[in-house]
């Protein structure tokens, strides 16, 4: 599983672009990554959350390669709600472009949602031994 999932992160973090100012990742990259990042959730369906990450990770690289979307983002300042919803209105803005580049990393969570839907949880085994159930140890 975390094999898979530093596999995603590597493959939509780097090349292309991403974290470098340069944009989102290269096609090839994002869709080696929506490949990975499904093999990830078959071994642990929680990694859809590392594969929301990478997506951002890309959208925010995407849109800070555009220099007057970067300054709007408020990039460099200490993160605050305003720059969170600076960030959540650019994706709203972007999300044509950003959705025709980074889409395929949606794919596999948009995929997995409609299992959950479908299965009534999110369990793939024997539902009866995989339920939720508070564990006083844990707290501890």
């Amino acid at each position: 599983s975390l094999f898979w999932v530093l596999l995603t992160v590597v493959l939509t973090t780097t090349g292309g672009g991403a974290g470098k100012g340069g944009g989102a990742p290269s096609l090839a990259r994002i869709l080696g990554g929506s490949i990975t990042g499904s093999v990830a959730i078959f071994f642990r369906q929680t990694n859809v959350v590392w594969l929301l990450f990478c997506f951002g990770t890309a959208a925010l690289a995407e849109l800070e390669s555009d220099p007057a979307r970067f300054e709007r983002l408020g990039h460099g300042r200490e993160l605050s709600f305003r720059v969170l919803g600076n960030f959540v209105a650019a994706l709203v803005a972007g999300a044509p472009r950003l959705l025709a580049k980074l889409g395929a990393l949606l794919l596999p969570v948009v995929a997995f949602v409609v299992f959950v839907v479908l299965n009534g949880s999110i369990v793939v085994g024997d539902k009866e031994h995989h339920q939720a159930v508070l564990h006083w140890a844990q707290l501890a």
